[in-house]
């Protein structure tokens, strides 16, 4: 399993990471980098269904049992991302030779606009280099995703008042050295 120790910023055309991967200062501290671990693990890895609540959009019990299952049958795959303290985020996503699907994104709400969802998808990216990432967002979402390097084309309203999107990143060639 890989670790991204700083979080993150761009791939260079070598395939390395910038060595100034740092968030912003955090304004109550003078910490100028934020040392995060993405590593896969299972759903009910410390503090991920509590993470997995945020993207599923409920704390129904039902329905994020639903959400669950693929992580649990492992027809799809789990990494979460943690400080030293705790787990803020969590990515789960599905493998085909086609293309690989988000299925659940989140970060933990005092964590978030510090690049953790990024780098999560890079992590996604570089573990399945050559094919296309795609999720489906909704309009909440959508600029998160387009700011990072995402097209999106509207589905439409899928459910009553709820306009969802498509959303679809071109394959990365970076695979990290094993």
């Amino acid at each position: 399993m890989r670790a991204v120790k700083h979080l993150t910023g761009e791939f260079d055309s070598s395939g390395s990471i910038d060595s100034a991967l740092r968030t912003p200062a955090l304004p109550w501290s003078l910490v100028s980098a934020l040392p995060v671990a993405i590593d896969e693990a299972g759903p009910d890895a410390d503090g991920a269904i509590s993470l997995l609540t945020y993207a599923v959009g409920s704390v129904d019990r039902d329905r994020l049992d639903v959400a669950l299952v693929p992580y649990r049958t492992g027809s799809a795959v789990l990494a979460v991302a943690r400080t030293p303290q705790m787990t803020v985020g969590v990515v789960g996503y599905s493998a085909a030779p086609d293309r690989t699907t988000l299925l659940h994104l989140a970060t933990h709400p005092l964590y978030r606009r510090r690049g953790i969802g990024t780098a999560l998808i890079h992590w996604v990216q570089s573990s399945h280099p050559g094919i296309p990432l795609v999720a489906e967002t909704d309009a909440d979402s959508v600029h998160f995703y387009e700011k990072s390097g995402f097209t999106s084309v509207s589905l439409g309203e899928k459910y009553p008042g709820v306009e969802r999107y498509l959303v679809r990143r071109a394959p990365s060639h970076y695979a990290p050295p094993r």
